[in-house]
């Protein structure tokens, strides 16, 4: 008896074959999130329309870049950019909360 092919599978099929005859993109040497060193894992709460913007970057900065989407990187690239004003914004609080 023979393994019937599951749905998955097929499309996996299909998706490769598909994605034989289109050129993919090339990863690009981008910073990574995790230059800085050390990471951590944590939980936020974003508005739905919020998060759905940022897949969508993240989707589309994989796509031309190459690489997979991540809202993650995202989030880090913009605070790198906006580091200065939130510094002030945030103070003494900031060397607070970096020690944790």
């Amino acid at each position: 008896m023979t393994k019937r092919k599951g749905l998955l599978s097929t499309l996996e099929t299909a998706a490769m074959a598909k994605a034989g005859a289109a050129a993919k993109p090339v990863a690009t040497a981008r910073p990574s999130a995790t230059e800085s060193g050390e990471t951590t894992t944590t939980g936020i709460h974003l508005p739905a329309d919020v998060l759905a913007l940022a897949k969508a970057v993240a989707h589309v900065r994989a796509k031309r870049d190459g690489g997979r989407a991540s809202v993650s990187a995202l989030f880090v690239e913009l605070v790198r950019r906006h580091e200065d004003e939130l510094r002030k914004e945030a103070g003494a609080a900031f060397d607070f909360f970096q020690d944790r």
